[in-house]
């Protein structure tokens, strides 16, 4: 759920940006939410290629998933810093 709201803030500031620029912010948009989706594939490749296909049936899920998520926000706002910077 917080990566969701996280798209969503991230992608109006991105959007905001833009416009108080006067440029044309559908570019920046599309690249940060595909960007956004490839961060959270690549991370779920990860996780099933480190623990399994069957990770989820495990009783310590959440531990071994809660890991990745500090990894998961540093991509996300660097992706974020990135698209803005440019």
């Amino acid at each position: 759920m917080i990566f969701l709201i996280l798209l969503v803030v991230l992608s109006y500031m991105l959007h905001k940006m833009c416009e108080d620029r006067g440029i044309t912010p559908w570019g920046y948009l599309t690249a940060f939410i595909t960007g956004f989706m490839i961060i959270n594939l690549a991370t779920a490749g990860v996780i099933i290629y480190m623990y399994g296909p069957n990770v989820m049936n495990d009783p310590d899920a959440p531990k071994k998933l809660a890991i990745f998520t500090p990894v998961m926000l540093f991509f996300h706002f660097a992706l974020f810093y990135f698209l803005r910077r440019k």
